[in-house]
């Protein structure tokens, strides 16, 4: 079968890097004064980095590979999907493959690499190995920037971060405690391609005062199939429509409630794990439509005292809901499998951050519940219509329940002004609970053999160092164990990938 643990370990790294950046001297910028198009944002927000250690933090002070792409880069790249504004990155392959798209770290991709929105993992139970469309349900409106960690990142965010992370981060507008009014903007952007009669438009907009701040805003796109000179690529097209919001109140000048939403819904979506089309020119696999939503509940507290320095308490509910046809033609007739999947994901946590002279210390713990479910229909009908049948077929993959806890503490020491200490661990304890039914098995399977009831439990450790030799050249060491625990596709799925 398959190995209760996939562990890669020990990944060490040592470069010199050059990063220019916010002189610290100089008094800290945030995107909530006045407009943001007054502020060097692109200059300030490629030296900072959130995800590498899960709070602010400059990259000449994060021995770990980060690459930041700023909104600036965003805009200049016009890209269709999230995973194609990634392309000119170095470090990260992310090959065109319609409204699909698995961008590679390190030789790492599907389930080895992590996807975040502002924070909140994409991956699941039900993640596939191979590539998948997980990173590309994201409303291209919802990406203001991204975070790149290449390389294990299991200690800040456990399972599936062996390759690397990619955090796609909102704009969030936080409340200006110095407006005495309300301050607000917005866009609007429109696009047509002639070489895939792309048409996209997408419309943001954003305020923010003394107590209150929202941001959000819509995407629609429509990409019809790629000419090339050899001619046009069948079924390479696709649509989708989504948006995001994002809301943020602040009672009092130490608490911040915020309220975060992202709905994307795709509409007939090409896949290529097999060959593209049958005899007829019918597409092999193929998506009618696919919708991905996630809706996050923050509690900021600052200045607690010798307690925490700042605290967050956080909720977040994720639904995704899809359909899949998979046709094999012969030649008399067409049997359609259709999956309709179903799964629902609430997660809540808090984390802790206490600053104790330079030092800094980020601890917290995760929950999540994960409720996965599909069902498969085989459709039989003749190429001339005339017999129809409907039945249901043995191979699918059985619902359950996966179920993860964990616990972290990240520390950044600052033993001198040049020298920056990194360390840290994370315990995660992953739970796997199937429910099969009779039709679910396929021979030589047996019901039995799809009744899991299974724990893995593993312990992950990051050390690192940076050396700051100048202002723009330093050294960076890093050592960091990465872990997996095994899915549903990798225990219970018998069919053809």
């Amino acid at each position: 079968m398959f190995p209760t643990k996939l562990r890669y370990f020990l990944f060490v790294s040592l470069f010199i890097s050059s990063a220019f950046g916010q002189d610290p001297a100089q008094p800290e910028q945030t995107a909530s004064n006045d407009d943001r198009s007054k502020l060097n944002l692109p200059r300030l927000l490629q030296s900072i980095t959130v995800t590498a250690t899960r709070e602010p933090a400059e990259i000449r002070q994060v021995p770990a590979a980060v690459t930041i792409l700023t909104r600036e880069a965003i805009e200049q790249r016009q890209a269709q999907t999230p995973n194609q504004m990634l392309m000119e990155e170095p470090g990260i392959w992310s090959p065109r493959t319609a409204a699909q798209g698995s961008p590679t770290i390190r030789g790492q991709m599907g389930n080895r690499v992590l996807y975040l929105w502002d924070g909140i993992r994409i991956n699941n139970g039900t993640t596939p190995s191979g590539p998948n469309g997980f990173f590309n349900q994201i409303p291209m409106n919802a990406v203001d920037r991204m975070d790149v960690v290449r390389g294990p990142a299991a200690v800040q965010y456990g399972s599936d971060a062996i390759g690397g992370v990619i955090n796609i981060l909102t704009n969030g507008m936080t409340p200006d405690r110095k407006l005495n009014k309300a301050v607000f903007g917005g866009d609007l952007t429109s696009r047509y391609g002639t070489v895939d009669r792309e048409k996209s438009s997408q419309g943001n907009f954003w305020m923010t005062s003394r107590r209150f701040s929202a941001d959000g805003g819509a995407t629609g796109q429509f990409v019809d199939d790629y000419k090339t000179p050899a001619g046009v690529m069948k079924n390479s097209g696709f649509k989708n429509a989504g948006g995001s919001l994002a809301a943020a109140f602040s009672p009092t000048d130490h608490q911040t409630v915020r309220f975060s939403w992202l709905q994307e819904r795709r509409f007939d979506v090409g896949t290529y794990s097999q060959s593209k089309l049958n005899a007829s020119g019918i597409p092999r696999i193929f998506g009618p439509y696919e919708q991905r939503g996630v809706a996050k509940l923050t509690y900021d507290l600052s200045d607690l005292g010798k307690l925490s320095t700042n605290l967050s308490a956080y909720f977040y509910h994720q639904y995704y809901d899809a359909r899949r046809d998979q046709t094999v033609e012969s030649n008399t007739q067409f049997n359609v499998t259709r999956t309709d999947t179903r799964q629902r994901i609430n997660g809540a946590g808090a984390q802790s951050t206490k600053l104790v002279g330079r030092h800094r210390i980020v601890y917290g713990a995760d929950y999540r519940f994960e409720h996965l479910n599909s069902d498969r229909t085989l459709r039989t009908t003749t190429k001339t219509g005339v017999a129809f049948a409907v039945t249901v077929p043995n191979g699918n993959v059985p619902a359950g329940d996966y179920k993860v806890a964990d616990a972290f503490v990240l520390t950044q020491l600052h033993p001198s002004s040049k020298l920056t200490v990194s360390l840290g661990s994370r315990f995660e304890s992953t739970r796997l609970d199937s429910f099969p039914r009779t039709q679910d098995p396929v021979a030589p399977f047996t019901l039995k053999d799809l009744q899991l009831n299974k724990r893995w439990n593993s312990v992950t450790w990051n050390a690192g160092a940076t050396y700051n030799l100048t202002h723009t050249l330093g050294f960076a060491a890093n050592a960091a164990s990465g872990y997996r625990a095994p899915t549903f596709n990798d225990t219970l799925s018998t069919g053809v990938p």
